[in-house]
């Protein structure tokens, strides 16, 4: 069997040609989320739970898991806790996630706690996905 001589240079062109229809149809990747951890923290009045503000701005719409853990000096120990929330957010909106954590022994108190935050954000459609990881000191109040 003879193939004729443009055969290569036509199945060349239809492979250029579908790789560059395939890369403009691909969505553009996801921009990662602006994350900030609020100043102040919120104490139940038993000190067994404590709500962290953690602020998302997103710049397109996606879904958000925030999960944070908190340890202060509480007299001779350590309170500390952990937890977790979910959240959505639009395209150019701005998201206040509040993560409920729960002593695990000793009650957190007014004043300041060490405390570590990650996000991930991710679009449903893409699967694209994002995390930050946050710390500082956190001020708890009553």
């Amino acid at each position: 069997m003879h193939f004729p001589t443009y055969l290569p240079r036509v199945l060349t062109l239809v492979l250029a040609l579908t790789l560059a229809l395939t890369a403009a149809a691909a969505p553009a990747n996801a921009a990662a989320p602006d994350v900030t951890l609020a100043d102040t923290g919120l104490l139940r009045d038993d000190g067994q739970t404590a709500l962290l503000e953690i602020v998302v701005t997103c710049a397109t719409s996606g879904n958000l898991n925030a999960s944070a853990a908190i340890q202060q000096p509480s007299g001779r120990s350590v309170a500390s806790g952990s937890g977790w929330t979910l959240g959505q957010c639009s395209a150019d909106d701005t998201v206040h996630l509040f993560v409920p954590v729960e002593s695990d022994y000793a009650a957190f108190k007014s004043g300041p706690a060490s405390v570590r935050a990650r996000v991930s954000f991710y679009t449903p459609n893409t699967w694209e996905s994002h995390y930050e990881e946050l710390s500082g000191t956190v001020r708890m109040n009553k």
